[in-house]
């Protein structure tokens, strides 16, 4: 009898391992399909990233439960790569096979902190208000972490409802947009995704976000009665210690990992970014009596597993974070053109040295002096000096400032042969890259490469991002600015970038 077990167990772990090997083989080709080819110079040739005949029932969402109708529904078309449809459990699923300790230990001594989750049953909502891009960024990095961490999903409130009008000439994002359109979320331990848009959990309780605001602060995210009646449902507050409670599903998700019944439902209704979460180095993990307790034999946890919500601490990474993991290959395509446009216009064509100037207006004028003889006096003494260095350069001006004299008027400080006020600086010439980049935006609308509803000042900042020097992009060499955070009189170039001029 014993004989037999053992070839029993054996084919089953045979079985599992099979399993595992056609589940990476599945996500390397649908990987390896998502990505395209780089642009050709020639044109606008985008390949069409969208199936504009698809009828595709992914977005055909029940206009009674989610507030969007059918037409708008079905305006809503697919890029190549675009998130997969939602495969993780409405309801709780154990499953095939487990990581075994020796393997999670094996990953800690190689350097990989990750925590392997057998499953990921649990979910988390969290009410985000509404911001501008990079706020919403570092926003579903942060709750992405705390997913990955306690092996959950996330389920944010739509676009629509997330993103400040404020930011987008006073308009709403449409209601076509997802969250695949311009982040591309995953979890490092298997590439799964990492967060959905609340109108595809059909076990809501109400719709978004806008309507909690409306309703009152008693409104549930989450149909507790949809779940099984042992998950545990946990809603935070403007007065809840979310440190506290972290650590009350920390301790549930190591001790359930395995129970098909026994998952939970966290919901978070106060802002993250202000939260105690990010008032600690590292997020509080188990401590021995309670690991003792517990974990099973087949779990193994190492302090080096703690993630930490704040970007500049070292700790273990959960999910895609940095903006090429986090870049969806249609922006990828666009991103590229864009680019190649740039290069086309820059007098200096492929030799030159590419500097974002960011002038913020707006809100910031008050603290900020942008006035065009403030520019001058800026730019006046941070290119001094690199007139003698052989070199050109090129700066990509983006602003908020919709007036377009005074759009004009600061290009022509340094475009103007004529302008006496920087008369020794030939070498320098200056691009609106606010507008080349508009300007694509329409281009792709028209060649059918991008459909209309995703055009938005939103997605124009994503695309602004690839010209940047924003992580490995490092399109542009140096930044220049005039706002809020850094009205400094001058910027120096030749002092605080000499690699840029041997």
């Amino acid at each position: 009898m014993s004989e037999f077990l053992k070839r029993k167990q054996g084919i089953l772990k045979l079985a599992s391992f099979l399993a595992v090997i056609l589940l990476f083989l599945q996500n390397f080709l649908l990987t390896k399909q998502g990505f395209r080819k780089a642009l050709v110079p020639t044109k606008v040739s985008v390949e069409n990233e969208y199936n504009v005949n698809r009828t595709d029932t992914e977005f055909q969402r029940d206009a009674n439960s989610t507030g969007v109708d059918e037409p708008a529904a079905s305006k809503r078309v697919d890029y190549e790569n675009h998130v997969q449809p939602d495969t993780s459990p409405s309801s709780p699923q154990v499953p095939s096979r487990t990581p075994t300790t020796a393997e999670v230990s094996e990953d800690a001594e190689d350097g990989d902190c990750i925590r392997r989750c057998a499953n990921r049953k649990n979910r988390i909502y969290a009410s985000i208000g509404f911001a501008g891009m990079s706020d919403r960024a570092s926003i579903v990095v942060m709750v992405s972490k705390l997913a990955g961490y306690l092996c959950a999903v996330v389920d944010l409130p739509a676009p629509m409802s997330s993103f400040a009008r404020s930011h987008n000439l006073g308009k709403k994002i449409r209601e076509e947009v997802t969250w695949g359109d311009f982040f591309n979320l995953t979890f490092r331990q298997d590439g799964s995704q990492s967060l959905y848009d609340i109108r595809d959990n059909p076990n809501r309780s109400f719709t978004d976000n806008t309507t909690r605001h409306k309703r009152g602060a008693l409104l549930r995210f989450y149909n507790r009665s949809k779940y099984p009646p042992d998950w545990t449902l946990l809603i935070s507050n403007k007065s809840s210690n979310l440190l506290h409670d972290f650590e009350q599903l920390q301790r549930h998700s190591w001790e359930h990992e395995y129970d098909a019944d026994r998952g939970f439902l966290w919901e978070i209704h106060r802002v993250l970014y202000k939260s105690d979460l990010r008032k600690v180095d590292r997020l509080p993990g188990l401590n021995d009596t309670e690991a003792k307790q517990l974990l099973r034999p087949e779990q193994t946890y190492h302090d080096r597993m703690r993630p930490s919500l704040l970007t500049k601490v070292p700790a273990c990474q959960y999910a895609s974070q940095t903006p090429e993991e986090m870049e969806p290959a249609p922006l990828h395509s666009f991103r590229t053109e864009l680019r190649r446009r740039v290069r086309a216009l820059a007098p200096g064509g492929t030799s030159t040295i590419f500097g974002f100037f960011h002038i913020r207006r707006g809100d910031s004028k008050k603290v900020c002096n942008t006035t065009l003889p403030d520019l001058e006096s800026y730019l006046k003494c941070s290119l001094n000096g690199t007139e003698s260095t052989g070199k050109t350069i090129t700066l990509l001006m983006g602003s908020d400032e919709r007036n377009a004299k005074y759009r004009q008027q600061v290009l022509d400080l340094v475009n103007n042969s004529s302008n006496a006020a920087l008369p020794s600086y030939p070498h320098v010439s200056m691009l609106d890259a606010d507008a080349i980049t508009k300007e694509l935006m329409e281009d792709l609308v028209a060649q059918k490469a991008m459909p209309e509803w995703l055009s938005s000042n939103h997605y124009q900042f994503l695309l602004l991002q690839g010209i940047g020097m924003l992580g490995a992009f490092n399109f542009s060499s140096f930044y220049l600015s005039k706002r809020r955070s850094d009205c400094r009189p001058c910027n120096h170039l030749l002092t605080a970038h000499p690699e840029l001029w041997n």
